[in-house]
């Protein structure tokens, strides 16, 4: 599995007690520390497939899923409640789980400013 870290330039969050918030987890064009770049088109078949019901929406994990693979790293701490493609990369919309005390942490930090960014993990179909 390949990793992709974004910066956060446009994290926004909903009003009041939500903990919804949304950014890009792929920026097209970009080139990340290991030379990789995602062009335009990257991810279509794969978000046709999740809105068909042939592909599963992929779990919000915290790190990926760490790179230990316990069952804590392996334990979502939200729902992702949009993906798409537009002009600029993968739009994501997200909303962190308030049952989750891992994901009030993270809630507390964004807010913070401390955590700025996404990162997506992704098989490449073409190298």
């Amino acid at each position: 599995m390949e990793r992709m870290n974004c910066h956060l330039g446009e994290l926004k969050f909903a009003g009041g007690d939500s903990m919804s918030f949304e950014g890009y987890g792929a920026v097209f064009g970009n080139v990340d520390a290991h030379g990789d770049v995602i062009e335009p088109g990257a991810f279509a078949n794969y978000l046709a497939g999740v809105k068909s019901g042939a592909n599963q929406w992929p779990a919000m994990l915290l790190q990926h899923g760490g790179m230990g693979i316990t069952a804590a790293d392996m334990t979502p701490i939200g729902v992702w409640t949009q993906l798409s493609e537009d002009a600029r990369g993968l739009y994501a919309h997200g909303r962190l789980m308030p049952e989750v005390a891992k994901a009030r942490e993270v809630h507390a930090l964004m807010r913070a400013g401390a955590l700025d960014g996404l990162s997506i993990g992704f098989r490449t179909v073409k190298g």
